[in-house]
């Protein structure tokens, strides 16, 4: 899931229901926060989207 995190309601039972289907879960959030996510989910955030950046995200994931 990539995301910037605001605005974004989202129900835990969510991730739940995606790590029951798929090996592995993660969310890229780029510049935003939400402690929803982070608390449930492998969260990978970037503060500032740049070439760079994207560039080691992806490597990471």
């Amino acid at each position: 899931m990539i995301t910037d995190g605001e605005d974004d309601n989202i129900d835990p039972t969510v991730f739940n229901k995606a790590r029951s289907v798929f090996r592995s879960v993660k969310v890229l959030l780029i510049g935003g926060e939400n402690s929803v996510i982070e608390e449930n989910v492998d969260t990978i955030k970037i503060q500032e989207l740049t070439s760079e950046s994207l560039s080691h995200t992806i490597r990471r994931i």
